[in-house]
């Protein structure tokens, strides 16, 4: 069984070239801590996020992945985190940095909305999120 772990894994390395990257939270690591951030107007870069681009300039990946359980709560919705998103890599596209990805968990176990009510393996820290990063990039 073991060969057979080690040939998909050569399988899939063949398939796409593998390159390290950085996985970064999103709030207090590259925006200011806001509680249940969901208005793009209240999205502000901390200082020193453009030293990124240094990073995606060695060949790094820059992948956001944040828990915002502020969705399961019932606080905001999934069209809010997209646009909060959307205004995240705006504002680091005029700082010079783009992302590769961002992804997000709508789920926690004490939610009240159906659907995203329960625990789940992208929840940090489980590794869904890195695990499906990994696998798009």
């Amino acid at each position: 069984m073991r060969a057979g772990a080690d040939e998909a894994t050569r399988d899939r390395s063949a398939r796409r070239p593998s390159r390290p990257a950085v996985f970064l939270d999103r709030d207090g690591t590259l925006v200011e801590e806001v509680p249940y951030l969901h208005d793009p107007g209240r999205v502000v870069l901390l200082g020193g996020v453009a030293a990124l681009g240094r990073l995606a300039d060695a060949g790094y990946a820059l992948v956001v992945v944040t828990n915002q359980a502020g969705v399961a709560r019932g606080l905001y919705d999934e069209a809010a985190v997209a646009a909060v998103h959307r205004r995240l890599a705006e504002l680091l596209a005029g700082a010079g940095v783009r992302l590769d990805a961002v992804l997000h968990c709508p789920h926690h176990p004490d939610g009240t909305v159906p659907g995203f009510t329960r625990a789940c393996r992208c929840r940090k820290p489980g590794p869904g999120m890195l695990e499906a990063a990994a696998e798009r990039l």
